[in-house]
């Protein structure tokens, strides 16, 4: 069963989002965003490459989308994009201009809505926003 989320990135009134199929909670997408996706540049990367199966410690190269990376250290797995690497046609990165956050993620679906804002990663729901490492820290 898929744990889905969004990772997301707000500029200049504009949030761009991808959605992720896979592995969305705290100890996994939250735990690999903060620790390896923590400058606006590479969340940009990340994003510009649309939407995910699932988020891996480093964006890597094309690589066959049912080719499994289990053998190699966790600082190795790449992501596996949609686009990318199985070629689909749907893959949508979607630029969007809201009023506030709470406009955006009310109509989210996923569990789990990460947000890079102000170079700091958050934990959004239609309840408001909290910064990430403050969440982690109470989950330990």
């Amino acid at each position: 069963m898929a744990t889905r989320s969004s990772i997301s990135i707000h500029e200049n009134g504009i949030i761009k989002s991808i959605y992720c199929h896979f592995d969305g909670y705290l100890s996994h997408n939250g735990n690999i965003l903060l620790n390896h996706y923590n400058t606006k540049e590479k969340v940009e990367e990340l994003v510009n490459l649309g939407d995910l199966s699932i988020l891996g410690a480093i964006i890597g190269e094309k690589h066959d989308f049912n080719e499994s990376s289990s053998g190699l250290p966790f600082e190795l797995k790449p992501c596996y994009f949609y686009g990318r690497d199985r070629n689909d046609k749907w893959n949508t990165v979607q630029p969007r201009e809201y009023l506030s956050y709470f406009e955006y993620f009310s109509d989210e679906e996923q569990e789990y809505n990460y947000l890079f804002t102000d170079n700091e990663w958050y934990l959004c729901s239609y309840k408001g926003k909290r910064l990430l490492k403050e969440v982690m820290n109470d989950k330990r």
